[in-house]
């Protein structure tokens, strides 16, 4: 990627600032932190060397890659598993992590073993998480 590439995602990022949201639609390498709330389209990369703040969301079949630290949400639309969701917490120690494929039987300690949260998509899942966390 060439110094026009960089000026371009520059250009996006600060055409973005003004809604809130960077929209990363293709493949964009970033040598700054980025301090918009983030999408990561399907099947594009995002390679940030800085830090990243705000709301990330990351499309089935997106790449992130972040050389700082990462301050605030991360919600990946893939899998969405306990595996990747341990993937992403060892990525991003401080950030909050929510898993949406949902609570299955028995996930309950492997979610709080990695500090992430379920989205509940159910009232039996809403009722077993319920009695999990007043424990």
């Amino acid at each position: 990627m060439g110094p026009a590439d960089l000026s371009n995602v520059a250009m996006l990022s600060a055409q973005k600032a003004e809604a809130g949201l960077l929209l990363v639609t293709g493949s964009s390498d970033i040598n700054s932190s980025v301090v918009n709330d983030t999408i990561v389209q399907k099947n594009c990369r995002l390679h940030v060397r800085g830090h990243l703040l705000g709301i990330s969301t990351i499309e089935p079949g997106a790449k992130v890659i972040i050389e700082g630290s990462v301050t605030g949400k991360i919600i990946s639309r893939g899998a969405g598993s306990i595996p990747e969701a341990k993937h992403v917490r060892a990525a991003a120690p401080n950030s909050t992590i929510y898993v949406l494929n949902g609570l299955y039987c028995g996930a309950e300690p492997a979610f709080a073993a990695i500090n992430a949260r379920p989205v509940i998509n159910s009232s039996i899942e809403l009722a077993a998480w319920d009695d999990f966390v007043r424990c």
